[in-house]
């Protein structure tokens, strides 16, 4: 794994912008850092060879930037919008979005881990909560033995299996199975808990939108897939839909699209493509050999065919409407 000077999943990039380039900007979480493939395999590195043949650019070159960080949810995406991003003079900004713990990811009442920032709705508008900052458990990190830790972990790989295996006792005990997190996603709210949750998400992503635009750039929302939702056994989806009581393993998907299509923000959602292409040719497009099969993360395949349909969708955009030379 390589890692930049600016602490990205990703290769060194020039600040300002190289002249004439064409710069997109990645947001979103272990998919999008995508750890589980090498960097030319993940989607936003397929993207940026895509798109460099997209006649709309005219030969201007295309990088790729990834901001992908593993647990991220929207709020910490819209702060890494305002604090990182803009130094970097992108062109688009895709958010990549993954329904299978987005939503959870935006609620600290159904969000195992409190030290992250939410986004609250008081008197009608979105407020920023970062009261995890004063607790005892974030006061800890900031300690000079915590970061000797750090330091030790990153050059002792038996520290590092010990500490894995305590993070993973402890994600076992207190979070929810990612059957439980994932199954109230393909249905209609159940409680108030997930209303919040699909009202604050929504609302974050309407007020990302704006700030891209503001910021004279245009945005994307890319609608990532569960593995349940394209696994290439149709009788697997069934079985998987009737196991969680859901109504439709697309519920999420088409929210998401009707909710864009009313506020106008552009928006491609893979599950129907992927799930098409997985059934016809019989692959899975998540999982690997040494893991769940066709389950967790997309593989290489998933990467490949997601980077291109994205590449498609916006080489597409530009033509009808020439981004703005940044």
């Amino acid at each position: 794994m390589r890692i930049n000077s600016a602490g990205l999943r990703d290769r060194e990039h020039e600040r300002p912008k190289p002249p004439g380039t064409f710069r997109v900007a990645f947001l979103g979480d272990s998919y999008t850092e995508a750890m589980q493939v090498d960097a030319s395999e993940a989607f936003w590195a397929v993207a940026e060879r895509e798109l460099a043949r997209c006649p709309a650019l005219a030969g201007r070159p295309v990088e790729a930037v990834n901001f992908g960080v593993a647990g991220y949810g929207t709020a910490q995406e819209l702060e890494t919008l305002r604090h990182e991003v803009w130094d970097y003079e992108p062109d688009a900004v895709v958010l990549a979005f993954l329904t299978g713990n987005d939503l959870r990811n935006n609620v600290r009442e159904l969000e195992s881990d409190p030290l992250r920032p939410f986004y609250v709705v008081r008197d009608g508008a979105l407020v920023l909560d970062d009261s995890f900052l004063e607790s005892r458990e974030w006061q800890w990190t900031q300690t000079w033995w915590w970061r000797a830790k750090d330091v030790a972990m990153a050059n002792l790989w038996t520290l590092q299996l010990v500490w894995e295996s305590r993070n993973a006792f402890v994600r076992n005990s207190l979070a929810p199975t990612q059957e439980d997190a994932e199954q109230p996603i393909y249905r209609p709210p159940p409680d108030a808990r997930w209303t919040r949750a699909w009202d604050v998400t929504e609302r974050m992503l309407r007020l990302l939108r704006d700030e891209v635009v503001a910021g004279g750039a245009r945005f994307q929302l890319l609608v990532l897939t569960n593995w349940r939702q394209v696994h290439p056994d149709p009788a697997v989806r069934a079985r998987e839909a009737e196991a969680l009581g859901a109504v439709d393993l697309r519920y999420p998907d088409r929210r998401l699209e009707a909710f864009a299509a009313a506020e106008g923000i552009d928006v491609l959602t893979l599950v129907g493509p992927l799930a098409a292409a997985a059934e016809a040719r019989g692959v899975c497009l998540h999982g690997f050999p040494n893991g769940v099969p066709c389950g967790g993360h997309w593989n290489a395949e998933g990467h490949r065919l997601g980077g291109e349909l994205l590449a498609e969708t916006l080489c597409e955009q530009l033509g009808r409407d020439p981004a703005p030379r940044r």
